[in-house]
C-alpha cells in the first residue's frame, strides 16, 4: 500500500488553497464554531464533497442564525477581515460574494447585525449551489 505525498491528518490538501499563505484552520478559528463549520465547508467544497459540503454550511449558517442568543460571537476582526478578502480574491461568482459576507461578519457593524449578515452568507450560498448545479 502506497502512502499518499502529503499528511491526510495533520495536513490535508482539501484545507489548502493556490494563492494563500495560510491554512483553513487559521481563519476558522477566529470565529464561532458554528460559523467556522461552515467555513470549512464552503473552503473545502472543490476539493472534496462539493455541493454536499455546501448544503452543510448552510446548515451551520441557519443554526448560528437560530441560536444566535446562545453562541458566543467574538471575532478576531482585522485577521479574519483581511483573511476572508484575500480568499475572496482567489475565486469568482457566488463564492467570492461568501468570502465577501464573511469579511462584512468580522467588521463592528456586521457584528452588530449579525443576522442580516448571517443571512446574506446565507443568501451567497444559496447562489454558489445553484452555480454548481449549473456546471
Amino acid at each position: 500500500m502506497s502512502k499518499p505525498d502529503y499528511d491526510t491528518v495533520n495536513n490535508p490538501k482539501h484545507y489548502h488553497r493556490q494563492g494563500i499563505n495560510f491554512e483553513c484552520v487559521e481563519l476558522s478559528t477566529l470565529f464561532p464554531h458554528p460559523v467556522a463549520s461552515a467555513i470549512e465547508y464552503v473552503f473545502r467544497h472543490q476539493c472534496k464533497n462539493g455541493i454536499e459540503d455546501l448544503r452543510k454550511a448552510m446548515w451551520w449558517l441557519q443554526y448560528a442564525q437560530a441560536h444566535e442568543q446562545l453562541i458566543s460571537f467574538r471575532v478576531d476582526g482585522d485577521t479574519a477581515n483581511e483573511r476572508s478578502k484575500q480568499l475572496a480574491q482567489t475565486v469568482s461568482g457566488a463564492e467570492a460574494a461568501f468570502w465577501n459576507s464573511l469579511a462584512q461578519f468580522s467588521t463592528p457593524q456586521g457584528m452588530k447585525h449579525k443576522q442580516e449578515t448571517i443571512g446574506n452568507m446565507l443568501k451567497t450560498l444559496e447562489q454558489l449551489i445553484k452555480q454548481e448545479e449549473e456546471q
